[in-house]
């Protein structure tokens, strides 16, 4: 019994953690860290479905299931290497969360914070296609301000009170300020490392 959970551990790290063997060593950082992030937005929206079960939004909770099969197929994807695919759909999921939850549940809610994300997160992928980096950003900054417009004239569906909805909203703006910094601390963390490889050579 203990092999076998051994054995399923170490298959959900290699699955989650390791690249594929015919990932190459310039694409293997990109992967790791894009892979890292479907994983743990696949855990996110899984939680969120019995957040939103618990709390009575049927909406939500559907939309949630179908972001968990979506990470699936991302994370899918970015195995066989479709890397600007893979994190394009991520970010297309994540804009579509954020204004879904602006519709339901307002502008004070927070959720739309995540879309913020998306500047730092389109540059985890490979140099090149800069253009494309750039019209997703603009793209995304475009649908970020257009929910707050469309908040002014749109009242929430779901009214939620307060302290509630003051809990949510600080919530989401600290796990985006969190993932923000992860971004920050995994490309210092392997800079750093690269640089001590660099060094550790010349000095042999």
């Amino acid at each position: 019994m203990r092999r076998v959970k051994q054995s399923i551990i170490n298959a959900l790290k290699e699955w989650v953690l390791l690249p594929p063997k015919q990932t190459p060593l310039k694409l293997q950082r990109h992967f790791i860290s894009s892979n890292t992030i479907f994983v743990l937005a696949f855990g996110i929206h899984f939680a969120f479905i019995f957040f939103f079960l618990v709390f009575g939004v049927p909406e939500m909770m559907w939309f949630n299931i179908a972001s968990c099969a979506w990470f699936v197929g991302t994370i899918y994807l970015n195995r066989k290497l479709y890397l600007f695919t893979a994190l394009h759909l991520c970010f297309f999921e994540v804009l579509a969360h954020a204004m879904a939850c602006v519709h339901f549940f307002g502008w004070e809610s927070g959720y739309q914070y995540y879309a913020i994300l998306l500047p730092t997160g389109i540059f985890l992928l490979p140099p090149g296609k800069t253009w494309l980096k750039f019209f997703t950003i603009i793209t995304g900054c475009a649908i970020f301000a257009g929910g707050f417009y469309y908040s002014l004239s749109h009242p929430p569906v779901y009214k939620w009170g307060s302290p509630f909805l003051e809990v949510i909203n600080i919530s989401n703006i600290i796990f985006a300020a969190l993932f923000q910094g992860g971004f920050a601390y995994y490309f210092t963390w392997a800079a750093s490392k690269a640089e001590q490889s660099l060094e550790d050579e010349h000095a042999a």
